[in-house]
């Protein structure tokens, strides 16, 4: 199963370079009224994830305004868009890849470690 299978929604990275800032500020503080209303973008992004809806979160202007900038700060100290996604996803893989790697050593290391003092115990015995 791919990752893009279990999304219940659209990646918020570079989300303040796609969308207008006045309709990610309305998408934020009434996403069941653009629905109803049948928005474009919300009707794609709804028809895309499964026909999950947008909670409505409660947020007043100034936490609407504040989330949005939060978002858009984030962005521009990543550099923002999907180019960042990629790097984080193939960082993501390399980090993977290292600790299977780490993992693998550890395991030898531990068998290596176990077997000569079994078989000095066992040559004691004799």
């Amino acid at each position: 199963m791919e990752m893009d299978d279990l999304r219940v929604g659209p990646d918020l990275l570079g989300v303040t370079q796609k969308r207008h800032r006045t309709w990610l500020a309305r998408w934020l503080a009434e996403p069941e009224k653009m629905l109803a209303e049948k928005d474009p973008i919300v009707m794609e992004l709804h028809a895309k994830y499964k026909n999950v809806p947008m909670p409505n979160m409660r947020l007043n202007e100034v936490e609407v305004a504040s989330l949005i900038d939060y978002m858009d700060r984030r962005e521009s100290q990543n550099g923002g868009g999907a180019t960042d996604r990629a790097r984080l996803l193939r960082s993501a893989r390399e980090l993977r890849g290292s600790l299977d790697s780490l993992h693998g050593s550890l395991a030898r290391l531990r068998l290596r470690s176990v077997i000569p003092r079994c078989f000095c115990r066992f040559r004691q015995r004799q």
